[in-house]
């Protein structure tokens, strides 16, 4: 028995007083680590929205709660049309216009969805700093107002990417932000691919219905699983029938249609819940595709249709990577003044008086690279 009095003894150190003012407590329980308790809020709110036409917007409230920003786009990409925006509370009515116009051709998140995608969190800075695309950051951020960006990617069936973006005007995102992040990615992935599911049951709303996307399912039995929105007003039962024999046995692939539509197809896994070992049939407006040639490529094509120098073609090249002029002058080898009066001579060739009507005149160049 004294034995047993000292263990208990123990055990009410360790606990501590199990009652207070006649109120039981739970003094063991660990509380919940300043700052979760708005992320619990979030994640419990994107886990209500599956199925919703509020998914995305819970979605992106969920990344900027906990990488504390204000500022999120969500984005869809796809193989053959135009990304669509899902959310912006970022982008001005102008940078979305831009970038619809002129700046996706040469945004890295759609190259690596039409050429593969290799990581499903990153940031923009980590590919500034590897050379990539340097193009796109200097012009498209400068018109945006934004420093940096994080990107979690989200897969869906026949090659659409989900991008939900954080960005900031002012900071980086920090390693520890970054890692954060990668810790929500297998959650909001595992949400997404529910709300797809649902999506395409019925339950709550219809998959891609708000899309310029064209989308079939069948099953093995090649009985229609689903049709989307705009499958249904767009696509006759001759239409499809054709369809079904372009893609004939092969489990995927593409074909180009009359009216500059391509449709393409893949076999669905056996996990699918809609239509296991089926088959996906998307129904696309084709669109310029990002610009397949080097930066250094384009700046000579503008230095050609331009007449300029080997010298001032030397500093455009400088000025569209986001070179600053002190910079400039120190690599070149050349006194600032000097600069200065290159550049006032450059803009008097091209007829522009600032940098911004420079990048405007360049993403001309890339909307006629077709």
């Amino acid at each position: 028995m004294p034995l047993l009095q000292e263990r208990l003894r123990d055990i009410d150190r360790r606990e501590g007083p199990d009652k207070k003012n006649g109120e039981t407590q739970d003094a063991g329980r660990a509380s919940v680590p300043p700052g979760l308790d708005p992320l619990f809020e979030s994640l419990a709110g994107v886990a209500g929205a599956v199925g919703s036409s509020h998914f995305y917007e819970a979605a992106a409230d969920c990344v900027t709660r906990a990488l504390h920003s204000d500022r999120a786009l969500v984005i869809r990409y796809a193989k053959f049309s135009k990304p669509e925006f899902l959310v912006n509370t970022s982008m001005t009515d102008e940078a979305v216009e831009n970038y619809l116009a002129r700046y996706y051709r040469i945004d890295p998140l759609l190259r690596m969805v039409r050429t593969g995608v290799e990581q499903n969190v990153l940031t923009f800075d980590q590919l500034r700093q590897s050379g990539a695309d340097t193009l796109y950051y200097e012009g498209m951020y400068q018109t945006a107002e934004i420093l940096d960006e994080l990107v979690i990617l989200l897969p869906t069936t026949g090659g659409i990417w989900t991008a939900i973006c954080v960005d900031r005007a002012d900071t980086l995102f920090s390693p520890r932000e970054i890692a954060t992040a990668a810790q929500l990615f297998p959650l909001l992935n595992n949400l997404h691919a529910l709300h797809v599911d649902r999506c395409v049951f019925g339950w709550r709303g219809g998959y891609l219905d708000d899309s310029q996307i064209a989308f079939m399912m069948i099953d093995t039995q090649g009985q229609i699983a689903f049709r989307n929105a705009l499958w249904e007003s767009r696509v006759s039962k001759a239409r499809e029938k054709e369809i079904r024999a372009l893609s004939g046995d092969r489990a995927e692939g593409f074909e180009a249609l009359e009216d500059d539509l391509i449709v393409h197809w893949e076999t669905l896994d056996q996990q699918n819940a809609v239509a296991p070992g089926g088959r996906a049939y998307l129904l696309e407006e084709a669109s310029p595709s990002y610009v397949d040639l080097s930066e250094t490529e384009l700046v000579e094509q503008f230095a050609n249709r331009h007449a300029l120098t080997p010298r001032e073609t030397e500093i455009v090249g400088y000025i569209l990577k986001g070179v600053p002029p002190a910079l400039i002058a120190e690599t070149m080898g050349l006194t600032a003044g000097t600069i200065r009066n290159h550049k006032h001579r450059l803009y008097y060739k091209l007829d522009i008086t600032t940098e911004r009507e420079l990048f405007c005149m360049f993403f001309e160049l890339i909307i006629a690279n077709r």
